[in-house]
């Protein structure tokens, strides 16, 4: 007999898609609706309105701008994942490294 067989039937199913609960839509949708009514959201952030340059038009500028400003910098950007942040730091760094090997040949 294997594993499967000796379970008992009446065992709750574990869900292996999620490591969270999911919710009902409208359940995530309401609570995205209060949250964006008590941070004073009033406008889709579209992530690329890289035109704007007023923070006060755009989420995402005021976002990067109140992060920037938490840590003593002088501006900030978000990025997207993990990797995207990595690949970012590792152009600076070899910009960084460019620069300065460039500059101490000269």
């Amino acid at each position: 007999d294997g594993l499967l067989e000796k379970m008992p039937t009446t065992e709750k199913a574990i869900d292996l898609q999620t490591h969270t609960d999911r919710k009902p839509p409208t359940d995530t949708l309401t609570s995205l609706s209060e949250a964006c009514k008590r941070f004073g959201v009033d406008a889709f952030d579209v992530y690329g309105d890289f035109g704007i340059l007023d923070t006060k038009q755009s989420y995402l500028r005021e976002f990067e701008a109140e992060v920037a400003t938490h840590f003593g910098k002088g501006d900030g950007v978000f990025c997207m994942s993990g990797g995207m942040a990595q690949s970012i730091a590792l152009l600076i760094n070899n910009a960084r490294k460019n620069h300065r090997s460039s500059s101490s040949s000269s």
